[in-house]
């Protein structure tokens, strides 16, 4: 059953590697029985740009989004060295391209901006997500970073607000990040990022988190409780 829950508390934890996972249709999905967002599709614009501009060969193209994603924790010197030979290194392709320089080194600081405001909306790795076949029949419960491109998860339709599943596209691996844990009025749990967003009642959006606490909104969650055997979405 969809409910509505208001947050209880929400408290600061250590950093850990986070994930986010794209699924298609909708823009959610159910990740400890609380709707959450999905990954954005930038991230595969992302990747094109630099196969097509920069000349990335496909094979090397998820090391641009790593490199800049990933936290390397308490080296902070070692990560500014890593993005730098990789904008120097964007920068060169482009020109062998024909795109001016300016035009190259404008168009990766673009690529961060909307790499650190697309991707930092993440759950840490051991968040569980329900995988169903194409059926809707429950396949198990399974944390998120072992989360498969083509298994289905369970989502909220956008459209009729009812529980249905939907496959997933790709999974995304966003490094060590600063992570808060959200506990809902009813026990329900999870870790994310600060601006992570989830569906609100009361607008019907996602909506980051820092926002609905900020105006004591509530968060959408599934309640529905059944069997390994038998636990099915129509």
């Amino acid at each position: 059953m969809i409910v509505p829950l208001k947050i209880k508390s929400i408290r600061r934890c250590e950093p850990a590697d986070v994930f986010d996972i794209q699924v298609n249709k909708n823009h959610n999905f159910l990740a400890n029985g609380i709707v959450v967002h999905n990954c954005l599709v930038f991230q595969e614009q992302m990747l094109l740009l630099c196969h097509k501009v920069a000349g990335f060969p496909l094979s090397e193209c998820d090391k641009v989004r790593k490199s800049v994603l990933k936290r390397q924790g308490g080296n902070p010197e070692e990560s500014l060295k890593k993005a730098k030979a990789m904008r120097q290194q964007f920068v060169d392709g482009a020109i062998k391209n024909g795109v001016d320089e300016k035009v190259a080194d404008g168009l990766w600081d673009k690529i961060l901006y909307f790499l650190g405001y697309a991707f930092n909306k993440s759950v840490i790795h051991n968040t569980l997500v329900s995988t169903f076949d194409e059926t809707g029949m429950f396949l198990g419960d399974r944390y998120i970073e072992s989360i498969e491109p083509g298994v289905y998860v369970r989502s909220r339709d956008e459209s009729s607000g009812k529980a249905t599943v939907v496959r997933v596209k790709a999974l995304h691996d966003h490094g060590v990040l600063e992570l808060v844990e959200v506990k809902l009025k009813t026990g329900e749990n999870v870790k994310c990022t600060w601006d992570h967003k989830f569906r609100t009642q009361e607008t019907g959006e996602m909506l980051p988190l820092w926002l609905i606490a900020e105006q004591k909104l509530s968060i959408v969650c599934d309640t529905t409780q059944t069997s390994e055997d038998s636990r099915r979405v129509e």
